[in-house]
């Protein structure tokens, strides 16, 4: 049981957004965007936050290539190209040609975005050529960010992180034991059964328990943890 917690705690360690630079400008981002494919939470940071473009999802090449499901990276920066590739698909972005294909030569309207040198590239283009599927989730900004999922053993298992970049150890740890604090005084609420991990922002280490009590649980009912009737 603990390995199996510890594989997903390890799964959204890297969930460890701070202040979510928009596209053209340095206002924070309204939202958090966890992304999976196959299953396989993708690595989330300031630096690798998807965002939406048009209406397509866009992701960090680097990350797809980062889940131990067999897909390989290339950015070669003096061709300006970006390749994905299985051991039977491949998928080729010239930034300096603007273009997108597969193997077999068929081209896609959607091409790789540079985003602070970073090359994202569109979700759902690399998942139908590679062969995988996605999801993702978003969840509002606030004092913490939440992810829960279904487990088998009927009880509820809680992992908690908190960034270095929050600030020093007694800091952190502080930190960490208001939001376990939080759990405890109000466990009863909790619906058995589920894997929880809750990261914690910038404003949560100052914030006052009563108001992170109140996005703590706010999270909780969104992610749809919380019981009907106490």
């Amino acid at each position: 049981m603990r390995k199996k917690m510890k594989a997903f705690f390890c799964a959204v360690l890297m969930v460890l957004s701070l202040s979510l630079p928009q596209m053209g400008g340095s206002a924070a981002a309204a939202s958090v965007i966890y992304t999976a494919m196959n299953d396989s939470l993708l690595e989330l940071s300031d630096e690798t936050m998807p965002f939406w473009y048009g209406s397509y999802l866009y992701l960090p090449a680097s990350s797809v290539a980062s889940t131990g499901m067999g897909v390989n990276y290339v950015y070669n920066t003096a061709k300006q190209t970006v390749v994905l590739y299985t051991n039977s698909s491949t998928i080729i972005f010239d930034l300096a040609a603007n273009t997108t294909q597969d193997q077999s030569g068929k081209t896609y309207a959607q091409t790789c975005i540079r985003r602070n040198g970073r090359p994202f590239v569109p979700a759902s283009v690399v998942a139908k050529v590679l062969g995988l599927s996605y999801s993702n989730i978003k969840v509002a900004n606030g004092y913490l960010v939440l992810y829960a999922r279904k487990n088998r053993e009927g009880i509820n298992r809680l992992g908690i992180t908190v960034s270095k970049k929050l600030g020093k150890a007694h800091i952190r740890n502080r930190t960490r034991r208001r939001i376990r604090e939080i759990y405890r005084l109000n466990e009863e609420r909790f619906a058995p059964g589920w894997d929880i991990v809750v990261v914690a922002r910038t404003k949560a280490i100052h914030a006052p328990f009563e108001k992170l009590t109140e996005h703590y649980l706010s999270a909780a009912r969104k992610a749809g943890i919380l019981k009907e009737t106490v």
